[in-house]
């Protein structure tokens, strides 16, 4: 049997289009097996010689690649943030290969990148329809094409942006999700998220501003100066600051919550979080404080909160 030499002097053994490769039994064709997009955007494979005779493949593999390298041109646009390319490359992957199906996820990322602004929002609503597309298409697009921990980094600077469009929107309550503060979290911004909390009156008894400001706070600095905050906030709103400290993961206040509520006879609801927050956080005694006497001690606090 006649023995092929691919390019560069190598025996059968072709990489095309970059460093992730999967192996093609010879006699399948290329297009036929399941590629899978790396988070540099390339894929491979590696042919493989040894089952059938070399004239059974027809030697079709370049033309069998050439989807993969439109894709990848797409994708490598979109990693540049390059609006123009990336429609450019979308319209020739889009024409020679109609059936894709990366083709609509594309689409979307090509979308986002053709709608990005810096015009400041005027209004609340065209914020919160903007955000809502962010999380409810173009996020989802963005993980299926790149997974979870790329598609976050290749979204932070959209959500920098729609952060920075939103700094001049007041915080309301009914549009909470489209205050700078919490847009901030989402890009990373721990410092703009602080400064865009303290622009707000009487933040600390608004629970959602609270919660905002212990998170940026937790992020920036130890969890010891963001202890007076949590505290504060499982007074004010302990399924917010529940729900705070799931996302938060420190394993010592897990930990801690965890010892703490073998030991205490609560409600056994997200209310209990209030009662080991509020303890000497210097000591870390686990001991249940007197319940009755605390609740009468916070109950002022409790009627002037606003409920945001």
């Amino acid at each position: 049997m006649p023995r092929f030499e691919a390019p560069f002097g190598c025996p059968f053994s072709l990489l095309i289009l970059g460093s992730i490769a999967r192996p093609v039994t010879a006699g399948v064709a290329p297009s036929s097996q399941s590629r899978t997009v790396g988070v540099d955007g390339i894929i491979g494979f590696y042919p493989n010689s040894s089952t059938l005779p070399i004239s059974s493949m027809q030697l079709d593999i370049f033309a069998d690649s050439r989807d993969v390298m439109l894709r990848n041109d797409v994708l490598s646009a979109l990693q540049r943030y390059d609006a123009r390319e990336t429609q450019q490359a979308l319209r020739r992957l889009s024409e020679e290969y109609p059936d894709d199906d990366s083709i609509p996820q594309l689409s979307i990322l090509a979308g986002a990148l053709d709608l990005r602004s810096t015009v400041a929002f005027s209004k609340h609503q065209v914020a919160a329809e903007t955000r809502c597309a962010l999380v409810e298409k173009i996020t989802p697009a963005a993980r299926r094409m790149w997974g979870e921990l790329a598609s976050t980094r290749w979204l932070l600077p959209l959500w920098r942006e729609l952060a920075q469009r939103a700094s001049s929107l007041p915080c309301r309550a009914d549009s909470l999700d489209t205050h700078a503060a919490a847009l901030w979290l989402q890009a990373g911004g721990w410092s703009d998220a602080r400064d865009a909390v303290l622009t707000i009156e009487s933040w600390r008894r608004i629970p959602a501003p609270l919660a905002w400001m212990a998170e940026a706070s937790y992020r920036l600095d130890a969890l010891e100066n963001t202890w007076p905050l949590l505290a504060e906030l499982a007074w004010l709103a302990p399924d917010r600051c529940a729900r705070l400290v799931e996302r938060l993961g420190d394993k010592s206040l897990d930990s801690l919550l965890k010892k703490f509520y073998a030991s205490f006879e609560g409600a056994g609801d997200s209310t209990d979080i209030a009662y080991c927050l509020g303890f000497d956080r210097e000591t870390r005694s686990c001991a249940p404080p007197d319940r009755g006497a605390t609740l009468n001690d916070d109950e002022p606090r409790a009627r002037h909160a606003t409920t945001a």
